[in-house]
């Protein structure tokens, strides 16, 4: 029940601030999480460094930060969600191929979507959910209860 009372109050509170200065304050967490949280790095660059064995550790570095980055706007942009319509969808999301996930849904046999953590996937989500149809999506439960109510709250 805390869990669930604290996820409505982060999530009002971070609704309230602009996009713009979120994105900021999350990339700049993110940013000192990078250098705070040493075993996380080194699992980050060790990752890296097996599927770019041919980059020089400057570039593995320089992938490595940009991933925290991203995962600074992907948390900023989470909280903008609940707040999504068709009609503002592509201030945040750029769709392309839509006609044919439409023109597959026509037929009447349904549509399978496999997708990767690749971009912000909570939003991808969201828009394909806006654009298309609800979907049923199937995922494991966050080890956080606080993450986990969040996240529900969300979607």
């Amino acid at each position: 029940m805390i869990s669930q009372r604290l996820a409505d109050m982060v999530l009002t509170c971070f609704q309230r601030i602009p996009l713009s200065p979120r994105r900021a304050l999350f990339t700049g967490l993110f940013r000192f999480f990078y250098h705070l949280v040493p075993r996380q790095r080194l699992i980050a660059v060790s990752n890296l460094r097996r599927a770019f064995p041919e980059k020089s550790d400057d570039e593995i570095l320089r992938i490595a930060r940009g991933v925290y980055r991203n995962m600074g706007i992907m948390a900023a942009e989470f909280f903008d969600i609940p707040r999504l319509t068709k009609e503002n969808v592509g201030e945040l999301v750029e769709v392309e191929g839509l006609e044919h996930c439409l023109r597959a849904l026509e037929k009447r046999r349904g549509v399978l979507f496999f997708t990767a953590h690749f971009s912000n996937w909570e939003l991808s989500a969201a828009a394909a959910a806006l654009l298309i149809k609800p979907a049923v999506v199937i995922y494991r439960r966050l080890d956080s209860a606080f993450l986990e109510h969040l996240v529900l709250r969300v979607r």
